[in-house]
């Protein structure tokens, strides 16, 4: 707080006459300013805040989508088969096959569109069940199969027999993609069907390979044989 002490000192007073003027008057003014008194700081008394290590923001990472496409998802023509080549677009149906001990299995019953075979092997003393072909998008050989032609009338893969090596195979879900390259084309007969795509699909597995297997009857208008085609996974991708 300023103080000021002020010393009026009114000396040499005197009364004159109007005309002598204003009459003298002396003031002396004496300040006192305040004292400021400065802080000492101790510098061993300076405390430092430890410097506070910020976490790195976290960023979310979305779930990825699985390859493999389960059954659930065939339902009202969400997956499809694409063959460019052929002009090929139709919607793939599901159906599951149960074999017996002895290896007899009851054929589906298989409509206009081509299929994916989930073949099961069941042990009719334990009951259990093996699962014995793949889910399209799995390390192994997924089993796809159609007709042909029905009596003379033709079907899906009715010039299955044009297609080459190279080609692509393109299976579309609701939310993703999966691209198949041909790399080989084989004739068998029917009993030489599952041992056929149990071979390819231990090399596929051994090679983490996702692959298919399209499977149709050939020469046209026959049951004779089978033609196999077999595709491997080159690209997959989210829509």
């Amino acid at each position: 707080m300023r103080i000021h002490t002020i010393l009026l000192i009114l000396a040499a007073f005197a009364l004159t006459s109007c005309s002598a003027g204003m009459p003298n008057i002396v003031i002396t003014v004496v300040t006192q300013m305040p004292t400021i008194q400065t802080p000492t700081t101790n510098v061993n008394e300076i405390r430092m805040e430890p410097t506070q290590t910020l976490s790195p923001m976290e960023i979310p990472v979305p779930t990825p989508v699985s390859k493999v496409i389960e059954i659930k998802e065939f339902e009202n023509g969400k997956v499809t088969l694409q063959i460019p080549k052929l002009k090929i677009n139709s919607p793939v149906d599901a159906v599951e096959v149960t074999m017996g001990i002895m290896g007899s299995s009851e054929a589906p019953e298989l409509g206009d569109n081509p299929v994916w075979i989930s073949l099961l092997s069941k042990d009719t003393i334990s009951g259990k069940i093996t699962k014995i072909t793949k889910d399209i998008g799995e390390e192994g050989a997924a089993l796809i199969y159609g007709h042909r032609q029905w009596g003379i009338t033709p079907m899906v893969f009715n010039n299955l027999d044009k297609i080459a090596r190279g080609d692509l195979v393109i299976v579309k879900t609701e939310n993703r993609t999966l691209t198949f390259e041909v790399f080989n084309i084989t004739v068998v007969y029917p009993n030489q069907v599952w041992t056929t795509i149990d071979a390819q699909d231990k090399k596929a597995v051994a090679a983490d390979s996702s692959q298919l297997a399209i499977e149709t009857c050939t020469p046209w208008g026959t049951t004779w044989q089978r033609l196999i085609v077999f595709a491997a996974l080159k690209e997959e991708g989210t829509k």
